[in-house]
């Protein structure tokens, strides 16, 4: 269910991921159900994006090379103008303690890929609603 204060076309979700497939599927999945998908390819493409247009929730794979996405989180909440902004990140790791290591980095949930639309869509839609 999406928050009446802040429809979904007024949500702005960041998805961070090195892959192209993978970015277009989460961009799909986001538009269809009325989210605004913005892309980044690396984490240092994602700050320089949260910079001039502080983003809703970021969804960020884990493993990228560069910047991963723990360090990408960890940067965002580091930073007072993004610090308030939801972080989901993503990972085919599944272990207890990648899943640790997320949370300690920052974020607000974690999934492990693959993920169904409708468990990312119930994912993006319970931490924009815990930030109404």
């Amino acid at each position: 269910m999406a928050c009446t204060e802040h429809p979904a076309g007024d949500r702005v979700v960041l998805v961070v991921d090195d892959d192209e497939d993978i970015r277009a599927l989460f961009s799909a999945i986001l538009r269809r159900a009325g989210y605004q998908p913005r892309l980044a390819s690396s984490g240092r493409q994602a700050l320089e994006q949260a910079g001039e247009q502080v983003p809703d929730l970021v969804i960020s794979d884990v493993s990228m090379p560069g910047l991963s996405g723990l360090e990408v989180c960890r940067a965002l909440k580091a930073e007072p103008r993004t610090a308030a902004t939801a972080v989901l990140l993503v990972s085919a790791h599944a272990g207890a303690q990648d899943r640790a290591a997320g949370l300690r980095a920052g974020a607000d949930d974690y999934l492990t890929k693959p993920i169904a639309p409708a468990v990312l869509l119930e994912h993006v839609e319970s931490l924009l609603e815990s930030r109404a």
